[in-house]
């Protein structure tokens, strides 16, 4: 394992803890939920962030866990960089779509930044144009093919908000990795050339 897949991980453990940690303390402290994203108010904005470390269930905490660290690994399997700058960039995107769009109540959970990352997995093979990402989207697609099914806004519990904010923000991520991707693919034929 080289370097840069193990600080990525090591990331990813780091926000899966966070989570336990804050679900944890939510136990004992109902009022914790309230630092969620409350859709157009002040108080809503601090939710922005926090809101993918906060959950209503343990059920709620234990399949974003086991979604985020599979999606995670694949990720970071993929990259190798930038795991961290491009989870908070998802949080931002899906936690401020939430926050704009969102149905009255409190929006809380890692699902937006779920639907960011399998967003991401998905469309950067048709931006990077490489074998591993086709195979990463292959695997990410059928793994995660029933997650689609929570977008639609049929379930007054699911934030789909959050879930459309994160695929906007995925597929930004995507575009920019394909355009990385690119640009490395050029300066390794400049430099085989020479």
């Amino acid at each position: 394992m080289d370097r840069n897949f193990r600080r990525e991980i090591l990331d990813l453990v780091i926000l899966i803890f966070m989570m336990w940690i804050f679900f944890f303390i939510s136990q004992n402290h109902d009022g914790l939920y309230r630092l969620g994203i409350i859709p157009r108010s002040a108080q809503g904005v601090l939710g922005v962030i926090l809101a993918p470390l906060l959950h209503a269930s343990l059920v709620h905490i234990i399949q974003n866990t086991i979604l985020l660290t599979v999606l995670g690994t694949l990720y970071c399997l993929l990259e190798r960089m930038d795991f961290s700058k491009n989870c908070i960039f998802i949080t931002i995107i899906s936690g401020v779509f939430a926050w704009s769009f969102g149905k009255r109540g409190i929006h809380i959970g890692a699902s937006g930044l779920i639907f960011g990352l399998w967003t991401q997995l998905i469309l950067a093979t048709f931006y990077a144009k490489q074998f591993k990402y086709f195979l990463v989207s292959v695997l990410a697609s059928a793994f995660f093919s029933v997650v689609l099914f929570q977008v639609v806004p049929n379930n007054p519990g699911i934030s789909w908000e959050l879930h459309v904010g994160g695929m906007i923000a995925g597929l930004c991520v995507a575009k920019d990795m394909g355009n990385r991707e690119k640009i490395i693919i050029k300066q390794k034929k400049i430099v085989n050339f020479k």
